[in-house]
């Protein structure tokens, strides 16, 4: 079946902070960190709900899909910390 519509997801962020070698938990406005929480966001995404996420990062949804849109447009331009962020995280199943 698929995953609960509104549970709480069940995900180590290591294994991204791992992928990334960047602590995408942390709570700070620098570039290379937002750009990376912005790819586990967007990757995210594509199995769970925006509140979901949310509820992850202890971020309010507003912040989520503000920074699944940054993704996006930054991956379109073909932005250099983008593409390496999400090259190196999209092929995790989530």
């Amino acid at each position: 079946m698929g995953k609960p519509y509104f549970d709480d997801i069940e995900i180590d962020l290591i294994l991204f902070t791992d992928k990334l070698g960047i602590d995408v938990a942390k709570k700070t406005h620098r570039e290379e960190y937002t750009t990376a929480r912005y790819a586990v966001f967007l990757l995210l995404n594509m199995s769970y709900r925006p509140c979901q996420i949310a509820r992850l990062f202890n971020y309010n949804n507003a912040t989520v899909h503000y920074g699944i849109n940054q993704m996006k447009d930054k991956l379109l331009i073909n932005d250099q910390l983008a593409v390496e962020a999400w090259g190196k995280i999209k092929d995790i199943e989530v």
